[in-house]
């Protein structure tokens, strides 16, 4: 078989990012390197080995995110890899390929500015593995530079606004319902007060999207209809969202699973309870 190594030779570009600035001086950082390999297609046949210093310059914002995609996606690592590399390339082509090492600046707009300093080393047909050493230097904010998108903020106003007043009112049905929750023990119509207040606060649950405080609203209305004697209703209520406590969907939530065994407990003790009262009215 004939070697076409000489037409077509893989090639691996390796960066190494290092995130460093003086806004993230009070994080604790886990790891300060990333380490990626990607693999491309050699053109003409042709490369050298070399090592390029690569130093972005970002803005705080871009920054950020910047590193968090290079340390937590190892998809955007290898294709960010791939484009330092053709930036190298596209570089080196209009240097008509000389061997001394260059500067040269990329400015990339007022958030982000590539500094790419490189030197080839000697020609080696037997390897084609090339190293790019990536280092992101925050710069000072000097100002904001993002324009406010008004029309998407007055969207997202009319939702936060409305996301405040149903927490809001969500809190004063809590102390609503506690209040009658307490008193139901002792008069029927407080619990089923108490029992129209938590199908109000079932409601407000849904609207904000939280199907754990959905389901703790379902064990409020458990708990009142115990109060109101209806002990298999309350238990059907109680072991379903038990079960969805329990479950990957929820996340195992721990409140959740305490309000559920404490109604459930409340329950099988009145179950017994009664029992007992009809036991004594047969003997009686």
């Amino acid at each position: 078989m004939r070697n076409n190594s000489s037409f077509y030779k893989p090639k691996k570009a390796v960066i190494i990012a290092k995130y460093q600035g003086p806004d993230i001086a009070h994080e604790q950082v886990l790891k300060n390197n990333v380490k990626c390999a990607s693999i491309v297609e050699n053109r003409d046949g042709k490369l050298a080995r070399f090592e390029a210093q690569v130093n972005l310059n970002v803005g705080p914002i871009f920054g950020k995110v910047l590193w968090h995609q290079i340390s937590n996606s190892a998809y955007f690592c290898v294709h960010f890899t791939t484009w330092l590399f053709y930036q190298w390339r596209r570089i080196e082509e209009r240097k008509d390929g000389l061997s001394c090492s260059f500067h040269h600046v990329i400015d990339l707009g007022k958030a982000c500015s590539l500094h790419i300093q490189a030197g080839k080393q000697m020609q080696n047909n037997n390897s084609a593995v090339c190293k790019i050493h990536a280092r992101i230097n925050i710069k000072p904010l000097t100002c904001l530079c993002m324009e406010p998108d008004l029309r998407w903020c007055k969207r997202l106003l009319v939702d936060l606004v409305e996301y405040m007043q149903l927490q809001d009112v969500m809190a004063w049905l809590s102390t609503l319902g506690g209040a009658y929750s307490a008193m139901g023990d002792h008069l029927y119509s407080y619990s089923e007060k108490a029992g129209q207040i938590s199908q109000h606060q079932f409601i407000v649950a849904t609207r904000l999207g939280n199907p754990v405080l959905a389901a703790q609203c379902k064990v409020f209305a458990a708990l009142s209809l115990m109060q109101q004697g209806k002990l298999k209703l309350a238990s059907r209520i109680i072991r379903e969202q038990y079960f969805l406590a329990v479950s990957n969907g929820f996340g195992k939530d721990e409140k959740l699973i305490s309000s559920c065994k404490a109604t459930w407990y409340r329950i099988q003790y009145l179950k017994k309870q009664q029992k007992i009262n009809k036991q004594a009215h047969g003997i009686t």
